[in-house]
């Protein structure tokens, strides 16, 4: 599950942020297609903040 790093951090929320990825990851016989699919939203996110930055600059 890829993360931001929080070294140095107080105020890091990431582990929280991926606690709905590990609870549907409990729920499920494979994992594959859940991790599949945050990976890929989390991609989206990643692209989508990072066009938003560009746009701002």
């Amino acid at each position: 599950i890829p993360v931001q790093t929080w070294f140095d951090d107080a105020n890091d929320v990431e582990l929280l942020d991926i606690i709905p990825v590990l609870e549907q990851l409990a729920e499920v016989d494979s994992i594959y297609t859940v991790l599949r699919n945050s990976n890929d939203d989390m991609r989206r996110s990643i692209l989508s903040e990072q066009i938003e930055t560009t746009r701002s600059s």
